[in-house]
Order: structure tokens, then C-alpha cells, then sequence
């Protein structure tokens, strides 16, 4: 953190709270608009450098 690599499988975030039942709905129709938009994406594959 400030400008230092940090691992970010170490640090330690504070849990998030659940979608509201009001706001599931729209939750999920906006997860997957931007699901979809996401797996229209072309990644190309390159091979591991390691």
C-alpha cells in the first residue's frame, strides 16, 4: 500500500454486506449485462513467461 506491492490474497478487507431483497433484481440484471458484455471480450492467450 502507498506505492508498495501488496498481495492481495493477504490482506484483510472487512466482509461487504448482502444485495437487499429490494435490490436483487436489478442487482442481477445488471450482473448480467456486464457478464455478457464481459464474454463477448477477445483475450488473447499468451503463454506463461515463468
Amino acid at each position: 500500500m502507498n506505492g508498495s506491492y501488496v498481495d492481495p490474497l493477504k490482506v484483510e478487507i472487512p466482509p461487504s454486506h448482502p444485495v437487499k431483497e429490494e435490490l436483487r433484481k436489478e442487482y442481477e440484471k445488471q450482473r448480467k449485462f456486464v457478464m455478457e458484455e464481459l464474454n463477448k471480450m477477445n483475450v488473447p492467450k499468451i503463454k506463461n513467461p515463468v
